[in-house]
């Protein structure tokens, strides 16, 4: 699949209260956690950072090929989505987080060919089974612009839980691919998290890169 005129954002606004610093301030292989993740993914396409207005311009932003702020602190990850359609050049964009770092480019690819193989969605979340059942992931997913419409207004109405886009016409939730390991949801909440997935890499050395 051509992904070069899709956008990969990066969703880099949290403060890190739990981790302790903000997550952009993460290392990995001694380079700041959102080069790592761009050299991992290698996207031919478009890149877009979006922070928050008070952490702009974080280690690595430069490797993205635009950083955009979020106008307002603090209404989270929903709001940063308003910021990259503001910013969005290319018909669609695939959206990930800076503390979910082993998220591959075949995934994201996955997921846009079912989004492209149904012309009337809007944007498409993924749900995974927990041991306290089925469950949402917000991110990865995939946008087309005109989605931007619908999560404009709930954004204005404070309506800001991501999930509840499942409610939208237009949105939909696909369950992943079954060749999709549960490494997959890996998301770097706490300092124990962290040090738990340096501790897989080291014992896992022969990474796939995409």
């Amino acid at each position: 699949m051509d992904l070069s005129t899709t956008t990969l954002a990066v969703l880099a606004g949290g403060r890190g209260a739990r981790m302790g610093m903000p997550k952009t301030a993460l290392q990995l292989d001694n380079q700041p956690i959102l080069a790592w993740q761009l050299g991992r993914l290698h996207w031919p396409g478009p890149t877009l950072l979006v922070t928050s207005p008070a952490l702009a311009n974080p280690p690595g932003a430069e490797r993205f090929d635009r950083c955009a702020s979020d106008k307002v602190e603090g209404l989270g990850p929903l709001a940063g989505l308003t910021t990259m359609f503001d910013h969005l050049a290319t018909p669609t964009a695939a959206v990930i987080t800076v503390d979910m770092p082993l998220i591959t480019r075949d995934q994201i690819a996955w997921l846009l060919g079912a989004l492209t193989a149904q012309p009337d969605c809007l944007g498409l979340l993924c749900e995974v089974q927990t041991a306290r059942g089925p469950m949402i992931e917000p991110f990865p997913s995939v946008y087309r612009a005109g989605a931007a419409i619908t999560i404009v207004r709930r954004v204005a109405a404070g309506q800001l839980a991501i999930h509840d886009l499942r409610n939208e016409s237009g949105f939909r939730v696909i369950n992943p691919h079954p060749s999709w390991p549960q490494s997959a949801w890996t998301n770097l909440n706490y300092p124990k998290d962290m040090a738990a997935f340096q501790l897989s890499r080291n014992e896992s050395p022969t990474e796939n890169p995409t």
